[in-house]
């Protein structure tokens, strides 16, 4: 996602397998010998029984996954305001997957574009200006929550 500012762009980054925790099995051990007397009191028609013995031993240990993150926030900032600029404007053109932020300085014109292709699982950002040489910013990375990163082998998941 990006959030575009005359002073400042944040580009929230994302990659569908951060998440918090770690990889492990949630298979329930009793999950199966449980599964004969769920089906027993179902058929009994003692529902509420049923449904609170699937609830103890059939669900997943822990019983809820470990949330999605967002891998953190890359962020540009530059050293002027919007009330030193003129003819700004922002635009998302859906058909290319562009969003282009546009703004005059000083009488020097400048275009952020930022291109995502999830296909192509590639993000470009494109500064430019009219005037060589006239652009300059801090980059910075930033994420909500500290990151521990380990490689577990498939042998080694319980």
């Amino acid at each position: 996602m990006v959030f575009s500012r005359v002073g400042h762009e944040r580009i929230q980054l994302n990659e569908d397998t951060l998440w918090d925790g770690h990889k492990f099995n949630r298979n329930n051990p009793e999950a199966l010998n449980a599964l004969s007397k769920v089906r027993q009191l179902l058929f009994e028609g003692r529902n509420q029984e049923a449904t609170n013995l699937a609830a103890e031993k059939m669900m997943g240990v822990p019983p809820r996954i470990k949330s999605y993150q967002s891998v953190g926030d890359l962020r540009l900032k530059f050293d002027y305001t919007l009330d030193q600029c003129q003819q700004y404007y922002r635009e998302l053109d859906l058909n290319i997957g562009v969003v282009r932020t546009c703004y005059n300085r000083n009488s020097v014109s400048y275009v952020r574009e930022i291109f995502s292709s999830a296909p192509d699982d590639v993000i470009i950002m494109r500064l430019s200006c009219d005037v060589p040489k006239n652009i300059s910013f801090m980059a910075t990375f930033l994420r909500e929550q500290d990151a521990h990163c380990q490689l577990i082998k498939e042998d080694q998941i319980a």
